[in-house]
């Protein structure tokens, strides 16, 4: 019979599964009142291959919720865990801050004490241990969400792979991306996206963006909407999509636990477009924000990377970010980028070298990835200024291929082994005089560290009396990263090495 034949055809369209069943149920209405034997067997073969292949289906979407479950599971537990660490990693430093001041005292500093053991020293001798412990654990915790993530994404590959087999063998699509069979039969992987996510990880970001260029209008909003985590830090994607799906983050940020009202406002500004942030994920201690808008009048690229122990709080708090933010209404036709993509840094990581070469080459990498695949800006005047430890962490990317054309350091540390100036660059060390980290030479566990105040031949010194006359040392340094009503003298210097005309 005709409407028989037209069930067997539907069978197979897995993509219409209700409509298929609601042929079903009129079929066998028609053979119940007919009392049609025959037409009723056909119809139960019929049945048979759409029975196997709704529990194949059954199966590959419990195999996907047990992979979210399981990375939800894993996720929940090392967040807490995070948070325990990050908790006594904030005690300690809080400890080895009062520490460290009572240290400061001026009697301390006398000619007296040069070279010899201060009575306090072991405790910071062991508060820098129980630091490396905790910066290990938190190491090894950010690798441990590497692996789940990538277990995750490729048992969600798989799945989708499998409904896409599924689906294929009706016209449903195959491995049809954003729009293939996943979809079709109702599949959703929180946070990763309905992409074949692997394919897209290993693309080049030449090769994301022109994927990017691809998408459509909505789907690209849809992209940013539901999988900002994953937009949003993506180097090839445009700087202002990067900033929309980081907004939509910003709004899972702003209703977490335990966030400080500064925090608070910041997610807000980030909502409302205030604040611009082109990288942005709180588990991996990565904030990148903009200062600035790129356009035609753009004509320098910036790069600020804050000191030690910077924390994302202070970028909520603003004290991150002082320098480039006077910068900014200095240098109107500039860009900056304010750039933290690891945890806080404590001296105990300076030292550590493979931690160095690893924040080092991650910020290389956004300068070729994210910077050097937008064509307005590439080709401009390329400057980065290091504070503190942001210094080491500037001549670290050097060593992975960074290539700024001028280098500023502000009271930075050192240069880790190995580093040699790059051809071209011009190099530059403004500190006042007497800063804390001139201090490193006068004790014999940093000997043979490159200071960057003890290397003027390649850093341009530029030393400048402090603002406040018998100020501590760690106070001198301290000023540094401070704005212009701390900071002028410092500030002042600094804006005329960036406006230095390069060969």
């Amino acid at each position: 019979m005709d409407w028989v034949a037209s069930v067997a055809q539907k069978i197979s369209r897995l993509d219409e599964l209700q409509e298929t069943m609601a042929w079903l149920r009129r079929g066998i209405a028609h053979v119940q009142a007919a009392g049609e034997a025959r037409a009723l067997t056909a119809l139960l073969v019929a049945c048979r291959p759409l029975e196997t292949r709704a529990q194949q289906i059954a199966n590959v979407r419990l195999a996907a919720g047990q992979a979210l479950q399981r990375y939800s599971g894993q996720v929940a537990s090392m967040q807490f865990e995070a948070r325990m660490f990050m908790s006594r990693r904030l005690d300690a430093e809080a400890e080895r801050a009062r520490t460290e001041n009572r240290i400061a005292d001026p009697d301390f500093w006398g000619d007296a004490v040069v070279g010899q053991a201060h009575p306090l020293q072991q405790n910071i001798e062991e508060i820098d241990a129980s630091l490396r412990m905790i910066e290990r654990r938190l190491s090894e915790l950010d690798h441990q969400r590497s692996r789940a993530d990538a277990e995750c994404a490729a048992a969600i590959h798989a799945c989708t792979a499998d409904l896409n087999r599924l689906c294929g063998a009706s016209g449903a699509g195959g491995a049809g991306g954003a729009t293939g069979g996943a979809q079709t039969v109702g599949f959703r992987a929180p946070e990763l996206p309905p992409v074949d996510i692997l394919s897209i990880a290993l693309m080049s970001p030449e090769q994301v963006g022109d994927w990017w260029k691809g998408l459509s209008q909505a789907e690209r909003d849809r992209l940013q909407q539901q999988y900002s985590l994953f937009v949003g830090n993506l180097d090839g994607v445009p700087f202002e999509d990067r900033i929309e799906a980081n907004a939509v983050t910003a709004k899972r940020y702003i209703d977490d636990d335990g966030i400080s009202a500064a925090e608070k406002q910041y997610w807000q500004q980030v909502i409302d477009g205030e604040v611009q942030l082109v990288v942005l994920d709180k588990q991996r201690y990565r904030i990148v924000e903009m200062l600035g808008d790129i356009g035609p009048e753009t004509s320098q690229v910036i790069t600020y990377v804050p000191g030690t122990t910077t924390r994302l709080e202070d970028f909520a708090n603003g004290d991150a970010k002082r320098v480039p933010v006077h910068l900014e209404t200095q240098f109107p036709d500039a860009v900056f980028f304010v750039y933290k993509d690891f945890p806080s840094i404590g001296w105990a990581d300076n030292l550590d070298e493979a931690g160095l070469a690893r924040r080092g080459e991650q910020l290389a990498a956004f300068g070729a990835g994210a910077i050097g695949t937008d064509a307005r800006i590439s080709d401009l005047p390329q400057a980065a200024v290091g504070y503190s430890a942001g210094m080491t962490v500037v001549a670290a990317s050097e060593m992975h291929g960074a290539a700024f054309d001028q280098v500023v350091s502000l009271g930075g540390s050192y240069v880790p082994d190995g580093w040699t100036p790059r051809s071209g660059t011009e190099y530059s060390d403004i500190r006042y005089d007497g800063d804390l980290l001139n201090a490193l030479d006068e004790y014999p566990q940093f000997e043979g560290l490159n200071t960057i105040h003890g290397m003027p031949e390649i850093f341009t010194p530029f030393h400048l009396e402090s603002p406040l006359p018998g100020e501590s040392r760690p106070d001198k340094h301290g000023r540094l990263g401070k704005g212009v009503d701390a900071n002028q003298p410092a500030l002042e210097l600094l804006e005329d090495r960036l406006r230095v005309e390069l060969p």
